[in-house]
């Protein structure tokens, strides 16, 4: 028999928890017949006194303490003594004898102790016990007590549980206004435990090194529950505990209930448990360092919980872990949260592995629920399964709220996906912060006005390559989604049949992406057996309809794609109805390549009144194989805007490839600007084809394009237009812009290009610029002015061709201009070189052909002289040349065929100069006249200002303005009419003086002509300011006398002209002389007479000219005046005093 500690003398046994204050000796303990009866011993000797009269702490009850333990038989001596019941020398048997005597023996109001010697008191039968208000301890010493039965805990205050092995069920209730603790440190529980906690009740259930272990057998559906209800106020509190159990746990918190749980390093295997919160009840549930591994119940789910009402959940886990396996349809957590709920779940270190079909959540949300995640350091891994199912499913709707943070957690999933849906105005909130995912995939759908906004940073996406990912965004009615994405890496290919990232928009929903320093590196891959070439799968394919609107923004990414067989490349776009569109990219690289021949990178559908803007800054794109970059097409009325800077673009492919093809249909319209621009493709670089009534409008500056086969391909039909221009642009290979009815404008300015330029029924413009190559044009109008030309310039059946300032020059022995059945061509100021086997121009007309030539100059590039005219007419119309200050070594101007002899007609200016003695030229055809048409020398008028003005006797009838005095001046400029350094008259102008068609001429003094000087204006000393120019524009017109226009008698005829008159319109502007940028500028114009002037001088000391107009600097003297002062003296240059006034 296990016997108690026993002490003597002022010794006593110390309990193992706080005693009350009771002591022995209170008369308060109650006597009971049955508890204190002795044994029989000798009455006849009054000397003998009992043991328990001497030794009452071991023999009597008068301890707060009843002793359970094991005695064979009752220790008495031979004189005999007594021992009480539940006393240390004769303990009770079983925990309920204990209870009966702590009821019987003590009051209510007196804790108690059960004392437990080490042993098995399970042997009795299992009964319901329960447990007295005033016990305060079930406690083993030493060793441990295994006891049976079901325990009844109620409304105590106190209970400390020491060392107990409980082989049955426990009950705790505790109602009213009861405040307790119930604690239980060692030992294990063979059963399960049902705690009710209610009206403004407070308890608390503390288990520490409690294992717990529940039969199979069991009767019912769940293990534990715990029920809290009314005010009631719960807490349970586990550490070091094991729990093993194949069924479920029940928890219910209604009312305005509390149930606070906390859970440290605890092992459960069990089926896991579901939760109802109502009311206003609150859970506040906390895990740390535990492990739990989940059994399979019929409620296959590891965790239900459902909240209702104005319910709230504190949900923290830490540094646990997490094992279990679940079937197809079934989560770890399934958690359904509406009305006003609220759900907060935080995370961190936590591990969860699961297997099978299952998933991690299932996650349904309504009314104003409102759900808060905050999770970190987390793993979670499911096993790769041969079928695709649901990581997580998110379900919320109405006004519900998914507030969700997650950072540096891994995801290692590749058979599971993603699965949201979202409808009322709910709100996702959706925060990464490095995460990595190997996941298969992502499908969201938002409904009504319900909105998702994802921020995810330094984020690691992959998949499994055999699986793949797909990610599938469904938008309808006024719903919202943002991605914001940064410093991302991501690796993934397709699943085989589908895009990667696949978005349907609909109705008036509302998307917007953005992406920066993040690296990509997609592979593509077809496994369909039902090939579609438009529906090939790709990295982004995207549907935008009704009036959505888009926006995708990306700032320093790369991206790598690898597309296979029967694959495209990164964006298939359609845009439908009035939906709008917005790509913007800076500083992007993409390097792609393709298996397919056929393949495209991007595509983009537009129909009805859809709109599409792109910007793009700092591109990199880098193609190899596929047969297109970028594939356009435009119907309806929609609208698309590209702005492209610092594009570098590389299409390596076959011939046959067009690199950009745009197509354009009914309504559609195009606006497309691109600056500073490398581009460059080995089949064609750019197709532009335009139908209906579309219209397409381009800038280009400053760019480099070339395709090896052709660089341009613009074509007009029906009613559509085209206008291109293109500044500062260098271009290699066939430039080819072909239409209808002149639709297609064509400018270009500053450019160098090198191939042929092919157009028909075009508006060709171009400027400042070097062609070496061919211009082949039909039906067309072609303007050049300051450009050099290697090559031939072939005009058919064109209305007009002009050209000022040009040079041409003809290579391998071909003819520089070629003019077939055009009918107007000017060339002014402008030089045509060939060798001396080919004609300069040749027309070939069955027509009329007009030729107008100014100032050209016919140049050999060999030193003989050749027998060849500078132009050669051929066919059955009539070439009309008008000739002024032209020049050629060659004597023969103009040669005819025999169809075409005696057809042309040819005006010659006296400033021409052919062949080496000067002499006329030769023409073949009919010599008209040859009247003064452009009088040039040295960049100077002829004439000096004394030859102009001539005698002063016309001016005595002038009235001389006098000069203003009262006003000073804002400030005076000059400029004269000679340069100083010369001792002869040198003009300081560049100047053009015309002559004017009519009977009078220059030996008649009429005066009649019309001038343009630019000059520069000087100081006070007739030393040049830099960047202040001065240009006068100067017509004099004669009076009836000196018109010497007669009737057919022989009379001057009398109009009533009666003064020759002097218009002069004038242009000041100044130039900034670093910028080279004008910065002020003013001009206006005066008409007046000064009687003997016939030239380009005033002849007159004063004038005083409007000024019309005033910007920049001098906007100030808009509608002020200059007073012009003429000083026409050669000692002084011919200097003029412009002072201006407001």
């Amino acid at each position: 028999m296990y016997q108690f500690p026993i002490f003597r003398g002022n010794n006593r046994i110390q309990p193992s928890v706080i005693l009350p204050s009771n002591n022995f000796f209170r008369g308060n303990n109650r006597q009971n017949a049955f508890l204190t009866q002795r044994y029989n011993y000798e009455t006849t000797n009054t000397n003998v006194q009992p043991v328990c009269t001497e030794s009452p702490y071991l023999y009597k009850l008068g301890s707060n303490i009843v002793y359970v333990g094991k005695c064979d038989d009752i220790r008495h001596t031979s004189s005999s003594f007594c021992a009480e019941l539940g006393s240390q020398m004769r303990p009770t048997d079983n925990l309920s004898q204990a209870i009966m005597i702590i009821q019987q023996h003590y009051s209510r109001d007196t804790p108690v102790t059960i004392s437990f010697a080490p042993g098995n008191y399970t042997g009795t039968s299992s009964r319901n016990l329960t447990i007295p208000e005033n016990v305060v301890g079930l406690v083993c010493i030493q060793g441990s007590a295994k006891i049976k039965g079901n325990l009844l805990v109620k409304n105590l205050e106190k209970l400390d549980i020491q060392n107990i092995d409980l082989y049955g069920n426990v009950d705790i209730i505790a109602d009213g206004n009861h405040k307790g603790k119930i604690m239980w440190n060692n030992g294990n529980l063979y059963g399960t435990y049902k705690y009710t906690v209610t009206d403004e009740a407070v308890q608390w259930f503390t288990l520490e090194k409690v294992d717990q272990f529940v039969s199979d057998d069991l009767d019912g559906v769940y293990d534990n529950e715990i029920i809290v209800t009314g005010k009631g106020n719960a807490t349970v509190h586990k550490v070091n505990c094991v729990l093993e159990s194949k069924f479920k746990g029940k928890v219910d918190v209604s009312e305005t209930g509390t149930f606070n749980r906390y859970t440290e390093k605890c092992t459960v295997t069990s089926g896991g448990e579901t939760t109802d919160l109502s009311g206003k009840g609150v859970l506040d549930d906390c895990e740390n360092q535990n492990k739990t591994y989940h059994v399979e119940t019929d409620q296959k789910d590891y965790w239900i919980l459902n909240l209702v009402e104005s319910a709230k959940i504190r949900w923290e886990k830490n540094k646990s872990t997490h094992q279990g396996e679940f079937g197809d349809g079934f989560f770890w957590y399934n958690v359904h949260g509406q009305d006003e709920t609220v759900i907060e779940k935080i995370h961190d270190s936590c591990v969860y592995k699961i297997e099978g079909l299952g998933g991690f959540l299932s996650l349904y949300g309504k009314d104003q629920c409102k759900i808060i995640v905050r999770k970190q350091n987390d793993v979670v891994e499911a096993s790769t399964n041969k079928e695709l199912r649901p990581l997580y499913v998110r379900n919320l709707s109405d006004s519900c709220s998914l507030d969700q943070k997650i950072s540096n957690t891994k995801f290692s999933t590749a058979s599971h996906y993603y699965e949201n849906i979202q409808n009322g105005d709910s709100e996702f909130l959706d925060h990464d912060d490095r995460v990595e995912y190997i996941i298969a995939g992502n499908y969201c759908t938002n409904n009504d006005k319900s909105s998702h906004h994802s921020t995810w940073e330094r984020l690691k996406h992959s998949c499994d390559p055999e699986i793949g990912f797909m990610e599938k965004i469904i938008m309808n009615d006024d719903s919202s989604k943002t991605i914001k994405l940064s410093n991302s890496n991501k690796k993934l290919c397709n699943n085989g049949i589908n895009a990667i990232y696949n978005l349907e928009q609909k109705d008036n929903t509302n998307y917007t992406f953005s992406d920066s320093n993040s690296t990509c590196d997609f592979t593509i891959k077809n496994s369909s057996t039902k090939l579609d070439e438009k529906k090939k799968p790709c990295v982004r394919s995207e549907v935008i309809s009704d009036f959505s609107k888009y926006s995708n923004t990306s700032k320093s990414n790369n991206t790598k794609l690898v597309a296979g067989p029967n694959c495209d490349g990164i964006r298939r776009s359609s845009l439908n109805g009035e939906c709008k569109s917005s790509v913007v990219e800076y500083d992007e690289n993409y390097q792609m390549v393709f298996e397919d021949d056929n393949a495209i990178a991007f595509v983009r559908d537009m129909n009805d009144n859809s709109k599409h803007d792109f910007i793009g800054n700092t591109h990199i794109i880098d193609q190899t194989g596929g047969h297109t970059l970028l594939k356009l097409t435009q119907n309806g009325n929609s609208q698309y805007k590209r702005d492209h800077c610092q594009l570098n673009l590389n299409h390596k492919s076959n011939e046959n490839s067009k690199t950009i093809d745009e197509i354009m249909n009914e309504n559609a319209s195009s606006f497309c600007t691109e600056n500073l621009s490398i581009e460059k493709s080995d089949g064609t670089l750019y197709s532009l084809t335009t139908n209906g009534n579309s219209s397409a409008n381009s800038k280009r500056k400053n760019g480099n394009y070339s395709g090896k086969k052709q660089t341009v391909i613009r074509q007009t039909n029906d009613k559509s237009t085209q206008s291109v221009r293109a500044d500062g642009v260098e271009s290699d290979g066939i430039l080819s812009y072909k239409g209808r009815q002149n639709q297609n404008n064509v400018i270009c300015n500053g450019n160098d290009h090198k191939g042929v330029i092919d157009g028909e029924n075009i508006n060709l413009d171009i400027v400042n610029s070097t062609i070496d190559g061919t211009i082949d044009v039909k039906q067309s109008t072609v303007g050049m002015k300051e450009c050099t030309m290697k090559g031939s310039l072939h005009a058919v059946n064109c209305d007009n061709v002009e050209s000022l300032n040009c040079l041409y020059q003809g290579i391998d022995n071909t003819c520089p201009i070629i003019l077939e059945n055009s009918k107007t061509c000017n060339f002014q100021l402008s030089k045509i070189e060939t060798t001396a086997s080919t004609p300069h121009i040749q027309t070939k007309t069955d027509e009329n052909c007009k030729l107008n030539l100014k100032g050209v100059n016919f140049s050999d590039t060999t030193g003989e002289n050749s027998s060849l005219a500078c132009i050669e007419t051929d066919g059955k119309g009539e070439t009309i040349c008008e000739v002024g200050t032209c020049s050629s070594k060659r004597s023969k101007f103009l040669s005819a065929t025999s169809e075409q002899d005696g057809k042309s007609k040819t005006t010659f200016s006296r400033n021409c100069q052919f062949g080496i003695d000067g002499l006329d030229p030769t023409v073949d055809g009919e010599v008209i006249e040859t009247s003064a048409s452009l009088v040039v020398q040295n960049g100077s008028l002829v004439s000096s200002p004394e030859d102009d003005c001539g005698p002063k006797e016309d001016e005595s009838s002038i009235q001389i303005i006098p000069r203003i005095t009262a006003v000073v001046p804002i400030f005076t400029m000059y400029y004269c009419l000679a340069l100083p350094q010369y001792d002869y008259f040198v003009s300081s102008s560049i100047s053009f003086k015309d002559i004017i068609d009519s009977y009078q001429s220059k030996e008649e003094k009429s005066g009649c002509f019309t001038a343009t000087s630019v000059r520069c204006m000087t100081n006070e000393n007739c030393v040049p300011m830099d960047g202040i120019y001065i240009m006068i524009d100067g017509i004099r017109t004669p009076n009836d006398q000196n018109a010497l226009q007669t009737d057919k008698n022989g009379n001057i005829i009398d109009r009533n002209i009666k003064d020759p008159l002097f218009m002069e319109k004038y242009h000041i502007t100044k130039i900034d002389p670093n910028t080279k940028r004008s910065v002020a500028q003013l001009g206006g114009n005066l008409q007046y007479t000064d009687g003997s002037g016939t030239g380009s001088t005033t002849c007159i000391p004063r004038l005083i000219f409007p000024i019309h107009y005033a910007s920049g600097e001098w906007s100030h003297l808009q509608n002020g005046y200059i007073e012009w002062n003429y000083d026409n003296r050669k000692e002084t240059d011919y200097k003029r005093e412009l002072r201006f006034f407001t």
